[in-house]
């Protein structure tokens, strides 16, 4: 379970243009949820997704992601919760350029498991099957369009079958033809037992959620 009590997140914090992003935020989002944040631009809707994903910090409030108390934790203790815990999907893919599929797949591996070259190999696959690429696994990521793009992020956000996966406006860059293609596979990991929450100003991405949250000048609504 995702449960946020009285967060509060300010930017430049005690400065005189000091920027109160969220405000008393509370929220309860319960295990294998399909979640959609909604709203205006500058809402705080990312705010606070990238502090989920413990990317961002705050100034007061607790924040925990199933038994990981956020607010509590160092940066180590942030960088293995962000490499074993969740997932994270991007609006702008964030993959290495110049290497292959496999190669951006692999990188949470790399970075954390202490498993054999093999066995990583054979998660990367099993990952790049999900999202439909297995058999592009050794082509160049800088050849691929953007909805495939897209699904070797998602790849990469599951390759160590994380129990939450946070996407930031995951179809924003993408045609609505395509967006739908990559939201039917949050759906399908979410119906694998997964905890999805989307951020999104897409109403037709919102819709196919299981619950909308909206955020409007930094509180939940």
């Amino acid at each position: 379970m995702i449960s946020i009590k009285n967060l509060n997140k300010y930017y430049d914090y005690k400065r005189v243009n000091q920027t109160h992003a969220l405000k008393d935020v509370s929220l309860t989002i319960e295990d294998g949820e399909l979640t959609a944040i909604v709203g205006n631009s500058g809402a705080g809707k990312s705010t606070l997704l990238h502090i989920l994903a413990g990317i961002d910090d705050f100034q007061s409030g607790t924040v925990k992601v199933g038994d990981k108390e956020l607010d509590t934790m160092g940066p180590m203790a942030l960088a293995r919760y962000r490499n074993r815990t969740i997932g994270i999907v991007l609006q702008d893919f964030g993959l290495i350029e110049g290497v292959s599929i496999m190669e951006n797949v692999m990188l949470p591996l790399r970075l954390g498991s202490p498993m054999s070259h093999g066995k990583k190999k054979e998660r990367v696959m099993k990952a790049l099957d999900t999202v439909g690429l297995s058999d592009m696994a050794k082509k160049g990521v800088h050849k691929l369009s953007g909805g495939q793009r897209q699904r070797v992020a998602i790849a990469r956000a599951i390759v160590n079958d994380p129990d939450y996966i946070f996407a930031d406006e995951p179809t924003g860059a993408l045609d609505s033809e395509t967006g739908k293609q990559i939201m039917g596979l949050f759906r399908d990991l979410n119906k694998k037992g997964k905890t999805v929450v989307i951020v999104t100003h897409d109403q037709e991405i919102a819709g196919a959620c299981d619950r909308i949250v909206t955020v409007k000048d930094g509180r939940i609504k």
